[in-house]
């Protein structure tokens, strides 16, 4: 899986992504992402940064500001539908010097309103996969908790 980040402003979603560097290693990894005014940087590990610069000021729609971490969002009539879901691990997520409250569920500046196909406080081991492929044609699937 490659890193990417998307800000939808009204008339065209605006994305800023790591493509050159896998997030799917197996690996903790390090992501800082910032918007100021109309500037957005996105890093991976403190070594590979992208960064855009855009015409006019972030603003994201919606009146509850609502964001989300892990995967595509599509607006529709019945509400939000979430695709290309996050499988893995998420240690600590921090929005403007807050951290999020992932484990509580609920902070003074923040709630999480739903998890999908996301567990939190996971631990990653090593691609069992790798040292023991499965056999007679099987399919062998990697969990996050090993």
């Amino acid at each position: 899986g490659k890193l990417w980040f998307q800000l939808d402003c009204g008339n065209s979603p605006r994305s800023i992504g790591i493509s050159g560097r896998l997030v799917n290693d197996g690996n903790w990894h390090h992501v800082v992402l910032e918007l100021r005014g109309n500037y957005s940087s996105l890093s991976l590990d403190d070594m590979y940064v992208e960064r855009r610069l855009a015409t006019t000021k972030y603003r994201p729609l919606g009146a509850d500001l609502s964001i989300y971490f892990g995967a595509q969002v599509l607006t529709e009539r019945k509400g939000p539908r979430v695709t290309n879901g996050f499988q893995g691990c998420l240690d600590s997520v921090v929005l403007n010097d807050n951290e999020l409250p992932l484990q509580n569920k609920r902070s003074p500046y923040a709630e999480v309103v739903g998890l999908t196909d996301l567990k939190l406080g996971c631990v990653l081991y090593p691609d069992a996969c790798a040292a023991q492929p499965c056999l007679n044609g099987a399919t062998c699937v990697s969990l996050p908790s090993g």
